[in-house]
Parts: C-alpha cells; sequence; structure tokens
C-alpha cells in the first residue's frame, strides 16, 4: 500500500493546531454539532493570525464525516477558520 495521509495513521488535520485544555472526557460527540451552530473554544487556540482565547465564540462551517472534526469561523478578537476535534468545542 502507498504511503499516504490514512496508509500512515495520520490524518489531514493533523497539522492543525490544537486547544490548550481540551480532553476525551465528557459525553458523547455525535449529533451535538451541526453546520451553522454556535460554540464556544474549551481552551486557548494558538492560530497563526493571532491567538483566541478560552471562551472565544465561531460558527461551524462544515461537518466532516467522521462526526468528530469541524471546521468553525471565529471573527473576535481575530479572524479565523480551523479545524477543531468535538472535544476542542462546546455547544452554546
Amino acid at each position: 500500500m502507498a504511503e499516504g495521509w490514512f496508509s500512515s495513521g495520520r490524518t489531514p488535520w493533523s497539522w492543525a493546531p490544537r486547544v490548550a485544555g481540551a480532553t476525551a472526557r465528557g459525553a458523547s460527540h455525535r449529533g451535538v454539532f451541526t453546520e451553522h451552530g454556535r460554540v464556544r473554544l474549551k481552551g486557548r487556540l494558538d492560530a497563526p493570525e493571532g491567538v483566541l482565547p478560552t471562551g472565544s465564540e465561531g460558527t461551524v462551517i462544515h461537518c466532516y464525516a467522521d462526526d468528530r472534526t469541524y471546521e468553525v469561523e471565529f471573527v473576535r478578537p481575530v479572524h479565523v477558520v480551523a479545524t477543531l476535534r468535538w472535544n476542542e468545542i462546546e455547544r452554546m
């Protein structure tokens, strides 16, 4: 099998910045987040565009098929579109 993202065990979003303080503890994540839903960061996010503090509010703009990964757009305090895992965000 050719070496690639999935054959190596890596995922396309493994390069994305991680949220400090995110854990795998808590209730099931399935069906909790939907496109256009409002979410809040559970921890600080260091992105190339700037820093988003804990509690920054954003909108889910895409739900990946794995039901665990989401594209979230934040506009304040800086404009950032980030790929985040289910345990890095919470519903508002």
